[in-house]
C-alpha cells in the first residue's frame, strides 16, 4: 500500500498580542476562542487509567495548544513529539489520581524535529516533559518492548470526548486493531481505523493489561497513525532515571474541602455541578467552593439575541471562569476579557455554560456573578 499524508493531532489555541486591550461588553461581539467537532469514537471517561494526562502546551507562559499524555515516572510524562518540540512550558493535570498537577519547562524528543502539520514518517513522534514537581502514583504503567503482533487489540486514550475538547477528564475509545505501519509508509508506528482527533495527540495506546505500546500521533482519511514506544525503550529508561527515577508512592489524600465565605451574597451552590449534564441555572450570583483539587463547578444562563452578559468570578485564591455557548449540537468557547471575566454582546442568543476551576488545582470558595 503506498504511503499515505496524515496530519499531526494537536489542538492549537488562539494568542492575544500583548499590544491589544480585550474588548468590553459595550463595544464587542462574542469571539470564539476554540470549537471542535469530533471526539474518540464511543469513547467513554477512562477513570480507570490513573496514569491518563490532561497536557497544555506553553509558550512563553501563554498556553497555545493542548495535547494529551500519561505520567510514566513521578517527574515524566510521556507524549507525541510534536506535542514537545517547539514549546517551553506545560502543564499537566491527571484527572484520575487526585487531580494533581505539576508544571514543566524542560523536555527531550528522540529525534523529532517537524514544524508542519503533518506526520513526519521518518521520524518517531515520541516525547517526554520532565515535571518540577512530581505526580505520585500507586503503580506506573509499564512500557511495550517489542513489535505486537498484527490485529493486536488496543485502546486509545485522549481527551476528546462528545465532540469537544475536556479540559477536566480524558477519554478511552473502542478496541482498534493494529497494524504495521510500515506498509502505509510509516515504519516507526502502527496504524488503524482512525478514531482519534486533535488533542488527543500524545494520548497512550494501551493493552488490556495496561502496557502502553504507542501514542496517538496522527491520522485522516480514516487512518490513524500510533508512534511506537518499544523501538526508543532504552532511550526512555535512560531519560526516566536520569529525572528522578521510577518511583511508585501512593498519591497524597484530597484536602477537606474550604467553608464558604461567610460574607458572599448570592444562592448557595448545588451539587452535583461538576460536569455540563449537571449544570445548574445561574442567577445574579452564586455562592460556591472548589472543595477538591480536581473540582470543576458548571452552570448554565441563557441571553437573547442582541443581549449583554457579563460572567465574573470574585475567587478566595486564583480561580478562574470560562464560557461556553451551545450551537449545533458542539459548544464554541468565548474568549475570556480577563482570566476571572466574560462580557459581550450575543450575536445570535442561546444557551451558555459557565465553569469555574483553579488553575493551581487550589481548593477555595468564590462568588459568581451575571449581569445580563
Amino acid at each position: 500500500m503506498p504511503k499515505i499524508l496524515l496530519r499531526a493531532l494537536v489542538t492549537s489555541l488562539p494568542l492575544t498580542l500583548a499590544a491589544c486591550l480585550a474588548p468590553t461588553a459595550t463595544d464587542a461581539e462574542e469571539q470564539v476562542a476554540e470549537q471542535t467537532s469530533a471526539p474518540i469514537v464511543a469513547g467513554t471517561p477512562a477513570r480507570s487509567h490513573a496514569e491518563a494526562a490532561l497536557v497544555d502546551m506553553l509558550q512563553n507562559g501563554r498556553q497555545v495548544a493542548i495535547c494529551s499524555g500519561a505520567v510514566i515516572a513521578p517527574k515524566v510524562v510521556l507524549t507525541a513529539g510534536h506535542c514537545v518540540d517547539g514549546m517551553n512550558g506545560w502543564r499537566v493535570t491527571t484527572p484520575y489520581a487526585g487531580g494533581q498537577r505539576a508544571s514543566a519547562t524542560a523536555s527531550a524528543v528522540y529525534d523529532w524535529k517537524n514544524t508542519g502539520d503533518t506526520v513526519d514518517p521518518t521520524k518517531h513522534d515520541i516525547g517526554l516533559v520532565f515535571l518540577s514537581t512530581p505526580i505520585n502514583l500507586s503503580s506506573y504503567p509499564k512500557l511495550g518492548t517489542t513489535k505486537q503482533p498484527v490485529g493486536t487489540q488496543a485502546i486509545n486514550i485522549g481527551r476528546i470526548g462528545s465532540g469537544r475538547a475536556s479540559f477536566s477528564e480524558l477519554f478511552e475509545g473502542q478496541k482498534v486493531s493494529l497494524k504495521d505501519g510500515a506498509n502505509i509508509g510509516y515504519p516507526f508506528d502502527y496504524y488503524s481505523t482512525e478514531i482519534i482527533e486533535s488533542g488527543d495527540s500524545g494520548g497512550p495506546v494501551e493493552l488490556a493489561d495496561g502496557t502502553i505500546v504507542a501514542v496517538n500521533s496522527g491520522g485522516g482519511q480514516g487512518t490513524q497513525v500510533l508512534a511506537r514506544v518499544d523501538l526508543v525503550g532504552s532511550w526512555i529508561a535512560t531519560e526516566i532515571a536520569a529525572h528522578g527515577g521510577a518511583g511508585g508512592a501512593a498519591p497524597p489524600p484530597p484536602p477537606p474541602p474550604p467553608p464558604p465565605p461567610p460574607s458572599c451574597s448570592g444562592a448557595a451552590e448545588v451539587e452535583p455541578n461538576d460536569g455540563v449534564a449537571t449544570a445548574k441555572a445561574l442567577g445574579t450570583a452564586a455562592c460556591g467552593a472548589l472543595a477538591t483539587a480536581s473540582d470543576v463547578d458548571y452552570f448554565t444562563f441563557t441571553v437573547p439575541a442582541g443581549g449583554r452578559y457579563d460572567v465574573s468570578v470574585s475567587p478566595s485564591g486564583d480561580a478562574q471562569v470560562a464560557v461556553w455557548k451551545a450551537s449545533g449540537g458542539s459548544y464554541s468557547r468565548m474568549t475570556n476579557n480577563t482570566p476571572t471575566r466574560v462580557a459581550y454582546t450575543s450575536t445570535s442568543g442561546g444557551s451558555y455554560v459557565a465553569a469555574v476551576w483553579s488553575p493551581g488545582a487550589a481548593t477555595q470558595s468564590y462568588r459568581l456573578t451575571l449581569t445580563r
